[in-house]
């Protein structure tokens, strides 16, 4: 039997002497039965073992004699809040049903006294769901007032305890470790591609409780759980192979979309048209050799370390994500692909090997035609990869490579729809995440409007990127940049550059160039401005560039040494006047900071800026 600490209803090992919670010696669970759950706010029952836990309160049966909305209690903490407003909206059916009510802290209604309402709640709840997530154990509240009191009732029969996984975490030696979690396959619900489909799993798995206890007489605890009791671990479901979990309907479905074919290209599908290399009859082989695939991983760019707000953006984009992917719209500089960087970040688990930034060059000159962007993807994933004579044979192979090797794939700055449909149509494996100035709307492409970073948010990025701000001056820095990402970033990256030059000064310096520039380019001008005359020149030189460079093509444009032109790059990247491109020593240019620098240039025999036909 279990021993538990009489002062604070801590579960103590064998050994122990001590509680390692309270410090309060052991002792029998008969010498203070009273005791165990006071501390917590619980005046109810005490742990297992006493002869008072036979029944409930007033010796009534823990099951309602009739049919009845299952009362259900669901334990969180504040961190997780907006997880389970999205568990309850998915319970939205079978609550409109008559099949359960919720309750958790967030209902206790004013002038009550908050653990006694929820302890009330808690004892009068036949099922208890665990919001699981590193928070949620790191919370003594939560383990002294809730999951201890429910795992009591669910040894006696008297509750049904389910763990519901928000989040990876070190959960399996948690007191509720032995039960069956949801959602199916112990797979937590941030890891999966598509919340929706994660919380549609813990919702079916809710219902078959909810039904099975409708129709049975409950004479044992063990209620079947999607083929497993509860309090047993979950066995494989048979026909699924390794990686795999079902439905709750049976079907088979991938928990891990991390297949990686050991040859390319795989046999094509049954139907699909013959593909072949130039030279070749043969698709599977060049002159003889099987075709190889590229071994390397290809990654993508960490995320910004001082990446700031978006939390509705992300959970919005990942909640909704659609079949093909999602659509980020915005003007130029709110941070669209910042934001596809942080969402690939979330998207990791699924698409591990191929991760793949695509440049689409916007509306301007250099816009890719759609086949043009085929060949560069193909180019990536297959080592001395040789484009095909005709269209048809490209086409066909780059969505063969994409149904067949899952993919995640960042099409940046798109021009139109006519643009991207091409690219996403018939690519069954992979995910896109698209970034346009212009509305996109494509079957498959859920989309997302993205607007200007919130007041707070923005000045805490100014203040992340230039400490020596004040919150005075780093509200009024975002508010000159309109709570633009990118203009904020580059005033205040040119800031925390320059040690000597005084914010104020530097303020005046803004609104000065935004008396003819917008915000971005204002940001643009003042931080080129305080660079060396060498430096400026290079920096319009590099706008001149179409794609990422290196070290060496800026020697080649700039006329230094390669050793001066790396010098030069990390200079211009603290200022955020370039990017590191997601190959490794290798820097791009933001498509506005390369218009900026097209636009204007700098007079090589006086210092400052000549303002260009489209200045002012």
């Amino acid at each position: 039997m279990s021993t538990w600490c009489a002062v604070c209803a801590w579960l103590l090992k064998d050994a122990d002497r001590a509680c390692i919670r309270c410090g309060a010696p052991v002792q029998g669970l008969a010498a203070q039965p009273a005791l165990a759950f006071q501390a917590g706010g619980f005046s109810g029952p005490s742990p297992p073992g006493s002869p008072a836990l036979a029944t409930l309160p007033g010796g009534s049966s823990p099951w309602p004699p009739g049919p009845g909305p299952v009362e259900v209690f669901i334990s969180h903490v504040p961190a997780d809040e907006r997880h389970r407003a999205r568990l309850e909206v998915h319970l939205g059916l079978m609550m409109r049903q008559g099949l359960l009510r919720t309750f958790h802290r967030g209902r206790v209604r004013a002038g009550e006294v908050v653990d006694a309402a929820v302890a009330a709640s808690l004892e009068g709840s036949w099922l208890v769901l665990l919001l699981v997530s590193a928070d949620y154990l790191a919370s003594e509240e939560c383990f002294a007032c809730e999951v201890l009191h429910a795992l009591i009732r669910h040894e006696r029969s008297e509750a049904q305890v389910v763990p519901v996984l928000l989040h990876a975490c070190d959960w399996a030696s948690a007191p509720f470790g032995r039960l069956t979690v949801l959602p199916t396959g112990s797979k937590p619900v941030s890891s999966w591609r598509n919340r929706n489909e994660a919380w549609a799993d813990v919702a079916r798995g809710i219902r078959r409780l909810v039904e099975a206890r409708a129709k049975s007489a409950l004479a044992t605890h063990e209620i079947c759980f999607g083929g497993a009791p509860l309090g047993a671990p979950s066995p494989p479901s048979p026909g699924c192979a390794p990686g795999a979990t079902r439905h709750g309907d049976g079907r088979a479905i991938e928990e891990d979309r991390r297949y990686i074919p050991s040859s390319w290209p795989p046999p094509p599908p049954q139907g699909a048209p013959a593909l072949s290399w130039p030279g070749s009859s043969d698709p599977r082989t060049d002159g003889g050799a099987p075709a190889q695939r590229r071994h390397t991983r290809l990654l993508l760019p960490a995320p910004p370390a001082d990446f700031l707000g978006r939390e509705d953006d992300i959970s919005d984009l990942l909640q909704n994500l659609g079949p093909a992917g999602a659509a980020i719209i915005g003007p130029a500089g709110v941070g669209k692909t910042t934001l596809a960087l942080r969402l690939a970040l979330e998207l990791e688990p699924h698409y591990a090997e191929r991760r793949i930034h695509v440049e689409l060059g916007g509306a301007g000159a250099m816009s890719l035609h759609p086949t043009l962007a085929m060949v560069r993807v193909l180019e990536k994933i297959i080592a001395d990869f040789k484009p095909p004579g005709d269209a048809a044979t490209l086409e066909a192979m780059y969505r063969h490579t994409l149904s067949s090797t899952p993919a995640l794939l960042l099409l940046d700055d798109a021009r139109d729809p006519e643009q991207v449909a091409p690219l996403v149509a018939g690519c069954t494996r992979s995910l896109f995440l698209v970034m346009s100035s212009q509305p996109l709307a494509l079957p498959g492409l859920y989309t997302r409007q993205l607007g200007a970073l919130s007041a707070d948010d923005a000045s805490a990025l100014a203040c992340a990127l230039a400490p020596r701000l004040d919150e005075a001056g780093a509200r009024a820095l975002a508010a000159q940049c309109q709570s633009l990402p990118l203009a904020i970033r580059v005033a205040a990256s040119a800031l925390a550059a320059e040690a000597t030059l005084a914010p104020a000064d530097h303020l005046d310096r803004l609104r000065a160039a935004l008396r003819r520039l917008r915000p971005a380019e204002a940001a643009l001008c003042s931080s080129v401005d305080l660079l060396p005359r060498g430096l400026q020149q290079t920096w319009c030189r590099l706008g001149e560039l179409d794609e990422d460079f290196d070290a060496t093509v800026v020697a080649q444009v700039s006329g230094v040494t390669p050793e001066l032109a790396r010098e030069q790059l990390r200079e211009l990247e603290t200022r955020a006047l370039v990017d590191r491109a997601p190959a490794q020593d290798r820097w791009s240019m933001h498509e506005l900071a390369r218009g900026h620098a097209r636009r204007h240039g700098y007079d090589c025999a006086a210092p400052g800026l000549v303002s260009g036909p489209n200045a002012g």
